[in-house]
């Protein structure tokens, strides 16, 4: 496990924005047709601009839309498994979760997730 303790700097508000992080799972309605249901929550996370080798990370259809990189104190989801990905609501823009990566590992083992997050065109319902 990692020994260096990075919550002062994670939990710090000096750092910290107030985001809607919005959780996405799929749930079968009374008529038994599958749809998409959403619950949302207000959190901190640190939010950064994603730099250019951030957005090398992110798929080719993706790269030219506005991108943030954020870090959060618990976990976040991607696109993999059946599972939906995480929205991060931010200056009232829509970012959607293309990668996240745990870092469980740090702070004496209530580390972190950082993920890099690309806006959601209007009209587009990943």
């Amino acid at each position: 496990m990692a020994r260096i303790d990075v919550s002062e700097i994670i939990t710090g508000p000096d750092f910290q924005d107030s985001v809607t992080l919005i959780r996405r799972t799929s749930v079968i309605n009374s008529s038994g047709r599958n749809v998409l249901a959403e619950s949302s929550s207000t959190v901190k996370m640190i939010v950064q601009p994603a730099k250019p080798d951030d957005l090398k990370r992110l798929p080719d259809s993706v790269r030219r839309r506005d991108a943030i990189n954020v870090w959060y104190r618990g976990e976040l989801s991607a696109d993999a498994d059946g599972q939906y990905p995480d929205i991060v609501v931010w200056n009232s823009k829509r970012f959607q979760v293309y990668t996240a990566d745990p870092f469980g590992n740090w702070a004496n083992g209530t580390g972190y997730t950082e993920a890099i997050c690309a806006l959601i065109e209007a009209g587009y319902n990943a």
